[in-house]
């Protein structure tokens, strides 16, 4: 029996001081599957948290209206956060 090893991830960071509406998206791929994840910006920081298995690669996008380009994702196989 093969048992996957599960590790927490924990992102914070900080873009000036923006606030809400502003969100950034997490986009991330793990275990050949697509995730999507997004934090409002309180005094511009934030923070995503969460738990893969193995390597996962991403990338971050900001938004200051907190909209994003939906047709970009779909066409990726990626759900909009």
């Amino acid at each position: 029996m093969a048992i996957a090893q599960t590790s927490n991830f924990s992102i914070t960071g900080k873009i000036g001081d923006l606030n809400k509406p502003a969100k950034i998206y997490l986009d991330y791929s793990a275990e050949g599957k697509g995730n999507s994840d997004s934090a409002t910006l309180v005094n511009g920081t934030f923070k995503f948290t969460g738990n893969i298995s193995g390597y996962a690669s991403g990338r971050m996008t900001l938004s200051s209206e907190g909209v994003r380009d939906k047709e970009t994702y779909r066409t990726k196989g990626h759900k909009p956060a």
